[in-house]
């Protein structure tokens, strides 16, 4: 992992991929990430995401993984 802290929307991106991956391939989201998967999304969530944003963001990851998963 890197150093650095990520940036609000750099983290909220993040959490969004991860969600919707873990979502919609869980087998595959556990395969690949497994518990280092799951603790980098509970670290990536809080209550400063903007809800709707995180939505219209997941439901873009969902779109985007579909092609290569």
């Amino acid at each position: 992992m890197a150093s650095t802290a990520l940036a609000p929307h750099e983290r909220e991106c993040l959490a969004a991929w991860l969600a919707a991956f873990r979502r919609h391939w869980p087998d595959r989201f556990a395969e690949l990430l497994g518990p280092v998967g799951e603790s980098l999304l509970a670290r990536c969530t809080g209550d400063d995401l903007d809800p709707n944003r995180y939505l219209k963001l997941r439901r873009i990851a969902t779109e985007n993984l579909s092609l290569i998963v």
